[in-house]
């Protein structure tokens, strides 16, 4: 028969290494454990990753929960009281093992969460290191109710296996950090397109979208006096306030191009061009509410308010992978940008904060009055340009 270490070692090598997440390994994980002999009720795990809001993941599961929840650790709670005073802490900077039993008359109660665990009837718990091969360790503990606590042979179990548990969760580490670093800066939707294996220069396919190009009016002027880093605050707080508002909306931003910002909303087919242009135009005018947020915060500040130029615009556009050989650009191409990119001058040269073509007027359902016929740069033709005067409407 099979000794606890080696039914928990045959699972991960059968069913962890083809499990779909890290939930999925976890709770996997945690089963064998339970099965193997060692009733484990409590589990958790932190994993750093390399996002820009988020310092660490922490994977929480238990036996009264009966599945994993995962929790978002900010940069500003590595700070915090608790967790210079944790046990997660100890394990990150190299720590071997926590131990802290918890029954008797005498429990060892270092650390103020361990209050609550013997209140809720926890006997152990113990926080140790998961190896990986970047010579850094992972916190993870567990927690058991059974009187007398873990074995020794418990502990030295869990000690066994977590080498192994390591490696499979590297591999989800790296999926998630690949993902994550491609939806911070190429979006989402074309972060799962490279992943998909959509690398190849010169590869694109025409999609119809609705085009959102924005500017911040007088930033040359602003970039040409103020310090450097004043200018990055500066961008930080315009593109914060126009970014959650496409995300919002369910655009995609393509790219920022120095105080200017290019995203799309593609047409999908329940909802057509008409869906599009209306998240488009939502976009822009909760765009444009965010600033007038971020200009009264600004205000207190004594900083200069912050102002933006929009041009939308509908039509096709070629989405796909340009550049040279050795650095690649995924983006969107096509008149319909140019109209969008254009029109946006024509926002900022008229002072009306919003522009779109008659193409968007007509399939989006805001109402829009005609600021008249315009010469844009690089357009043949004349273009009638028109602002919105309502909202759009489902």
């Amino acid at each position: 028969m099979m000794d606890a270490q080696q039914k928990i070692s045959a699972w991960l090598l059968d069913k962890g290494r083809v499990a779909g997440d890290m939930s999925e390994l976890i709770a996997g994980l945690v089963g064998a454990i339970r099965d193997a002999g060692i009733p484990v009720e409590r589990f958790t795990l932190g994993q750093r990753t390399l996002h820009p809001e988020v310092a660490a993941l922490a994977f929480f599961w238990s036996l009264e929960q009966g599945e994993v929840s995962i929790r978002q650790i900010s940069f500003e709670v590595q700070q915090s009281t608790e967790y210079l005073v944790s046990p997660v802490r100890v394990i990150y900077e190299g720590g071997d093992q926590v131990r802290c039993r918890l029954e008797g008359d005498d429990p060892d109660m270092e650390y103020a969460f361990l209050e609550g665990l013997r209140n809720d009837g926890f006997t152990d718990y113990i926080a140790l290191g998961v190896p990986l091969t970047t010579n850094v360790r992972q916190p993870v503990s567990f927690s058991i109710k059974r009187a007398g606590g873990f074995t020794d042979d418990d502990v030295a179990t869990l000690r066994a296996v977590l080498p192994l548990f390591g490696l499979l969760s590297e591999i989800h580490v790296g999926r998630q950090v690949a993902s994550s670093l491609l939806d911070i800066y190429l979006g989402h939707g074309t972060g799962e397109r490279v992943l998909q294996g959509a690398i190849r220069r010169g590869t694109a396919r025409r999609i119809p979208a609705a085009v959102f190009f924005c500017d911040l009016r007088g930033f040359t002027a602003m970039s040409e006096r103020l310090p450097r880093d004043y200018i990055i605050h500066v961008l930080n707080d315009y593109f914060g306030a126009v970014g959650e508002a496409i995300e919002a909306s369910g655009g995609e931003i393509l790219k920022f191009i120095g105080d200017a910002a290019l995203a799309i909303f593609p047409v999908e087919d329940a909802g057509g061009a008409a869906e599009a242009c209306n998240k488009a135009l939502t976009a822009a005018h909760d765009a444009i509410a965010g600033l007038e947020k971020v200009n009264e915060r600004r205000a207190t500040e004594s900083k200069p308010p912050l102002r933006s130029s929009f041009g939308l615009h509908v039509g096709d556009v070629f989405y796909g992978n340009i550049g040279s050989a050795v650095r690649l650009d995924f983006t969107v191409i096509g008149p319909a940008v140019n109209r969008a990119a254009r029109l946006e001058k024509l926002s900022a040269d008229l002072s009306v904060p919003v522009l779109v073509t008659s193409q968007f007027a007509a399939a989006a359902t805001g109402a829009f009055q005609s600021v008249g016929y315009h010469k844009l740069k690089g357009i043949a033709d004349e273009v009638e340009a028109f602002s919105p005067v309502s909202a759009p409407h489902a």
